[in-house]
């Protein structure tokens, strides 16, 4: 069974075992839980043992700009073993000094943190597992009590820090002392329920779902309505599943998914229609209770240059229909070729369409000259079509409306 990361108390230990520090896997303590001043949801992590041991900086004790700083955060220094999964799950933290903000993955204790001075805005607040100099007593690797840093700069030459009975003390930039360095990872992510030989708990990386499908994310020019099918698996057990389908970033459809099942996403031919010409996206999102979401956008083009259309049904008339009015509403570039047409035998199986194109033009009256039906009963249609014929700018028709009698 695992947990999250959040469910664990204070001062349990944590381990990724892949991040590594002079070939030992590093175990973290957690410091607190949604610290004051730091991201929100996110598990506040400290080394649990002291590492290295190097001077602050040479020539200032100001950490935003100390070797220290650059050091713990160089992917060819403190960062050199840890893992990618564990570097890109790190938390960026706005760490506050007295001497400015910084924005750091890795960062050192301020000396309120560790509970040897009051709680500021500039120095952060005291972490929960800091009570007493026991509990700040800190040993490196072979088990020795050992001092180690803080941020917190007492002059212009010495810089505060620990000593190995866990007091305060007070240390020149240029000394050799060692570091238990801090970060913040998401509270949502997953460990071990029970700990391991060395008392801790072990990161469990959660997996993105799969978004599976035959159909290529390149689809080209389409000229109708489509369908795109796609399975969605979850490896992790125990993990729901969410499914957002897009169409040019604008969610149409959100359902809850089984792992493994099949699903369609399907244009429309009215979708399909109200599209522009140019470049489309249909994104399928889906997403696990933890909040990890995988993505497949599929591409295609619109590019119509002719459309035709009628009613779907003509309507319905008592009588033979002998005048109209019909309007039609659109861009119609100079050079396109547009055409109107209507009849009053529309429920005839070849009806007789009668050319009135001029007459919508200059918004008159049309007679229809047609007297004769094999249906029995009379029904009114209109016909529009439009061919771009390599005209330049908007071409299209946004409505057609009128009456008849």
């Amino acid at each position: 069974m695992l947990k999250r990361l959040s469910d664990l108390p204070t001062g349990a230990k944590i381990k990724e075992t892949n991040t590594k520090y002079g070939g030992r896997t590093l175990i973290w303590i957690i410091a607190d839980k949604n610290h004051k001043g730091y991201p929100n949801n996110t598990v506040t992590l400290i080394s649990e043992k002291v590492l290295l041991e190097k001077m602050f900086d040479g020539s200032t004790t100001t950490y935003k700009d100390s070797e220290l700083r650059s050091w713990i955060n160089d992917s060819n220094g403190l960062l050199k073993d840890f893992s990618s999964d564990f570097k890109n799950a790190i938390v960026d933290t706005n760490v506050n000094t007295a001497s400015g903000n910084v924005t750091d993955k890795i960062f050192l204790a301020s000396r309120a943190e560790v509970g040897l001075e009051g709680d500021s805005a500039k120095e952060g607040y005291k972490f929960p597992i800091f009570t007493n100099n026991d509990s700040r007593i800190g040993k490196n690797f072979d088990n020795q009590d050992v001092r180690w840093w803080t941020r917190t700069a007492n002059s212009s030459s010495s810089v505060y820090g620990v000593h190995s009975d866990g007091s305060s003390g007070n240390f020149s930039r240029g000394d050799g002392r060692g570091a238990r360095p801090l970060c913040n990872l998401k509270s949502r992510i997953l460990v071990s329920e029970n700990k391991d030989s060395d008392g801790a708990h072990t990161i469990i990386w959660n997996r993105l779902p799969i978004i599976d499908s035959a159909t290529s994310t390149n689809m080209g020019v389409k000229t109708k309505e489509f369908n795109i099918s796609y399975k969605v698996t979850e490896e992790d057990q125990g993990q729901t599943l969410t499914v957002e389908e897009y169409l040019d970033n604008t969610k149409i459809k959100q359902f809850s998914a089984t792992s493994g099942s099949t699903y369609t996403f399907s244009l429309s031919r009215t979708a399909y229609q109200k599209l522009l010409n140019g470049n489309h996206t249909i994104k399928i999102a889906a997403r696990d209770n933890l909040g990890d979401v995988a993505e497949k956008v599929f591409n295609f083009s619109k590019n119509e240059t002719k459309i035709l259309f009628t009613l779907e049904k003509p309507l319905v008339a008592d009588a033979m229909v002998t005048k109209a009015m019909i309007n039609v509403l659109g861009s119609i570039p100079s050079g396109a070729i547009f055409k109107v047409e209507a009849c009053n035998n529309g429920n005839d199986s070849n009806p007789t369409w009668e050319d009135c194109t001029e007459k919508v033009l200059k918004e008159r009256k049309i007679f229809l000259l047609n007297k004769k039906k094999t249906a029995s009963q009379w029904g009114f249609n209109v016909r529009v079509s439009l061919d771009r014929n390599g005209a330049s700018g908007d071409c299209y028709i946004s409505s057609v409306g009128g009456n008849f009698e």
